[in-house]
Order: C-alpha cells, then structure tokens, then sequence
C-alpha cells in the first residue's frame, strides 16, 4: 500500500546475557568492544555453576573443559578486539602481526616484557609497543579471571559415583550342575 506507515523496528541491542544458555555460549557471543568490556565474569562462572549442578563425573569434565576452550578463543578474540580498537588508526602494525598476537597471545601471559621487545622489533615505535602490550594484559586479565572463577568450581575429590547394585545372591537350583 503506497503511503502507510512502514512498521517501526526495534533498535535496542540485544544483552548477550539474555540470549546464550550455557557458559560457553555466553563466551562466544562476544564480538565488539562494548560487549567485551560488559562481560560479566560472576555471570559466566554463575551460569556454569548452574549447568554443573547436578552433572556426573564425566559430564563435569566435559562441561569444563568446552567451557575452558571457549575461555581461550575468548582470549585470542578480545586480544583481535582490542588491538583493532587501540590500533585503529595506525598502519604501522601489519595486518599479520596482529593475527600472530591474537593467536599467540597466551605465550606472553607470564612475560609481557618480551612482548614489549618483540612489538618494538616490529613496528619500532615505543607508544604502539605500548598500547600492544596493554591489549594483552587487558585479554589476559579477562583470561585469568575467568579461569579462576571456573577452576573454583572443580571439587578437590570428584563425587562419587553411585556403586552398582550388586548382583542377587544365587538362587538354589542355579548353584545344581545336570550331567
């Protein structure tokens, strides 16, 4: 119909929290720097705690571990995230160093000195060094707060599993032999 009003759609943006169902889920809906800096540790940990609840052994280990994983490509996508925003106007940074330190990002988690010295070998310059190695400590920072919300969660002795039912005593005329 020419001339009526086109409906009106929602521009609000959608909370990752509200979305995502699991811990891992809520890990990856994270793609830009707001939704990176509004990241609810508690919440992460929380929803994990929730899903675990009630899991056997194998179950926990499992949830765990994806979660664990989904914790590092967190890690490598906020380090891209963050390197993108703090370097966005610089050119000096190629397009393939960047990609190394958001891959490789967690070979400095104990050594941002070295990172320091292997920006400033790239780029030369000591302000851009800078600004890498604080995107890095920001990434790591989230990484190991995660992390430690998460391996909190683990029990020092895993539950015990319920024993099986042991078998029926033998009734009298299984214990007679036919020849």
């Amino acid at each position: 119909m020419v001339g009526a009003p086109r409906a009106r759609r929602c521009c609000y943006p959608v909370r990752v929290a509200a979305t995502a169902r699991t811990a891992v889920e809520l890990l990856d809906q994270v793609y830009s720097l707001a939704q990176l800096d509004a990241l609810d540790v508690g919440a992460v940990v929380n929803r994990l705690a929730e899903q675990i609840a009630d899991c056997s052994v194998e179950q926990l280990d499992e949830q765990i571990r994806a979660t664990l994983s989904a914790v590092d490509s967190l890690t490598s996508r906020a380090m891209r995230i963050r390197l993108d925003h703090a370097l966005v106007d610089d050119t000096a940074v190629p397009r393939q160093f960047r990609t190394y330190l958001a891959a490789q990002v967690f070979e400095f988690a104990d050594d941002l000195d070295r990172l320091r010295a292997r920006a400033r070998q790239v780029v030369c310059d000591d302000a851009v060094a800078g600004a890498i190695v604080a995107a890095a400590d920001r990434a790591l920072a989230t990484r190991a707060a995660l992390r430690q919300g998460i391996l909190a969660l683990v029990p020092e002795t895993p539950p015990e599993e319920p024993e099986p039912e042991p078998e029926p005593d033998a009734h009298f005329f299984d214990n007679i032999e036919l020849d």
